[in-house]
C-alpha cells in the first residue's frame, strides 16, 4: 500500500493505493480532530487538491502583501 496525505488549513487530501485501487478521501481536520470525512473518485479529489491549492496561493499572495505594507 502507498499513501499520499496532504494538509492545507483545515482540510486534508488523502489518497491511498490497495492491490492497484485507488482510494481519496477529503477530511476537515481542526487541530488534530477529524470532523468530517468523505471518500471521493480520484478526479473528484484532483479538482479538490487543485482548488484548496488555488486558495492557499491566494491567502499567501495576501499575506505576503500585507507584510509589504507593515515594513513599508
Amino acid at each position: 500500500m502507498e499513501e499520499l496525505d496532504i494538509a492545507l488549513g483545515e482540510r486534508r487530501l488523502a489518497l491511498r493505493t490497495d492491490r492497484g485501487r485507488v482510494a481519496g478521501e477529503v477530511l476537515h481536520e481542526v487541530r488534530g480532530i477529524v470532523l468530517s470525512r468523505r471518500r471521493v473518485e480520484l478526479d473528484e479529489w484532483i479538482d479538490t487538491l487543485a482548488r484548496c491549492l488555488a486558495e492557499e496561493a491566494v491567502a499567501n499572495a495576501r499575506a505576503r502583501e500585507a507584510l509589504e505594507r507593515l515594513l513599508a
